[in-house]
């Protein structure tokens, strides 16, 4: 088995690392700024600098990379990326249908396999996270600016057959994105989201919408924004919720609560062994936690609730990393 690169490009860093032949611990990892809001010039540049970076001297040389890379991914094309962009005419426009495999590919002379960030995250929390490789089904569940989910099906969860655990994308490769679920009809707002969807309510952007609603005139999470509710950030409602503070506690709660939603919604659609909850924002889990449990046995089928345990992802920045390695290993049977 070849020594494989795992990529995982993010809005802000991509970074890369050298797993040798057959193993899961990194021999080497580097991250740099990815400059994917800049161009996709730039990007491919600061992508193409890593993986030489973490390749240098290897022995055995890689000959295959696996990336993650946010966006609606098939094949080695981004077809849709909202976060990455270039400017155009004076205009910031997404990446659309951009080959960026191929274009890594002449540059570096490697085979590169490509899938969506959530959903590789999952696939590595699948087999080196809660998953444990065995559970009957895993939910990864990214909470940050957005919303990322991904769904590993085991052989158990299907009729009909399935040879290994099998991440579901959908027809067209860009399906599982559960964070875009409308949870209320014509309900919060969003910027870059439809009206009502998971993400308006649970990613950063909804959560600091209801924080500023409620900010008060006194106490800890006053005194933690200095009276300036343009101060807010999840951060801050974490520290002050920390504290005590009644406020925070609440949005964190009622956050709690939208997201118990959605995890019933997931066992009901797919009644899986393992919820997992990654991200940044699953650092408050603790405040979210009753509220969600609340809504979960209350949307949940009884008889299917009670065989799904929710947890705290056990991978948190490597579970792209290690998706993106299974899926190159996957992609060399």
């Amino acid at each position: 088995m070849d020594s494989i690169i795992a990529v995982d490009l993010g809005g802000t860093n991509v970074r890369a690392a050298l797993f040798p032949d057959g193993g899961v611990r990194a021999q080497r990892r580097v991250e740099r700024p990815s400059h994917a809001a800049e161009s996709v010039r730039e990007c491919v540049e600061a992508i193409v600098g890593a993986v030489e970076e973490v390749a240098d001297g290897a022995d055995p040389s890689p000959k295959r990379i696996g990336m993650a890379v946010p966006g609606h991914i098939v094949g080695k094309v981004v077809h849709w990326a909202p976060n990455f962009g270039d400017p155009v005419d004076g205009e910031w426009r997404c990446w659309r249908d951009i080959p960026l495999g191929e274009m890594l590919e002449s540059r570096l002379g490697l085979s590169i396999v490509m899938g969506n960030d959530a959903n590789l995250a999952a696939l590595g929390e699948y087999w080196y996270g809660a998953g444990k490789g065995r559970a009957a089904g895993l939910a990864m569940i990214t909470l940050g600016t957005g919303i990322g989910t991904g769904i590993v099906l085991s052989p158990e969860c299907v009729q009909g057959g399935l040879s290994r655990p099998t991440l579901l994308i959908g027809g067209n490769g860009g399906g599982a994105e559960l964070g875009h679920l409308v949870i209320v009809r014509d309900g919060q707002t969003h910027p870059s989201a439809t009206d009502g969807t998971v993400e308006a309510y649970c990613g950063t952007h909804g959560i600091l919408v209801r924080a500023r609603t409620l900010f008060p005139s006194s106490g800890p999470l006053f005194d933690l924004c200095k009276g300036d509710e343009d101060a807010l950030s999840p951060k801050v409602l974490f520290d002050a919720a920390v504290t005590g503070d009644a406020t925070a506690q609440e949005v964190w709660r009622e956050t709690g609560g939208y997201l118990g939603v959605l995890f019933g919604n997931i066992i009901n659609a797919f009644a899986p062994e393992v919820i997992a909850i990654g991200g940044q924002i699953s650092k408050a889990w603790k405040y979210m936690e009753d509220g969600a449990m609340w809504e979960v046995k209350k949307t949940a089928i009884p008889s299917l609730v009670d065989d799904t345990r929710i947890v705290i992802a056990e991978l948190q920045e490597d579970a792209g990393l290690l998706g993106a390695l299974v899926l190159a290993r996957e992609s060399e049977s």
